[in-house]
């Protein structure tokens, strides 16, 4: 089973998982350039993605019981905001 948190209290962003892989949108448009970063378990941080709109979609594959945690960075007028969310496989 699968385990989604989101320490933004409006849910902004969230994760859904697919048959493609976990898919990060937001709750309403998002306009601004976004960066996804990917920490598997305790490895270093990796950007996967930068100056994209969302949906995107984390296609690659982890063994059961992984903790994933991205960090979204998206500027949108003129300001940075910070999201982290965590999936656990």
């Amino acid at each position: 089973m699968t385990e989604v948190s989101t320490d933004h209290p409006s849910g902004l962003p969230y994760i859904e998982l697919t048959e493609q892989g976990r898919k990060i949108s937001f709750r309403k448009e998002c306009l601004g350039d976004v960066k996804i970063f990917r920490k598997v378990n305790d490895g270093e941080e990796e950007l996967l993605v930068q100056g994209i709109r969302t949906p995107y979609t984390d296609a690659d594959s982890f063994p059961e019981g992984s903790k994933l945690t991205y960090t979204i960075e998206l500027d949108q007028d003129r300001q940075k905001h910070q999201y982290h969310l965590e999936a656990r496989l």
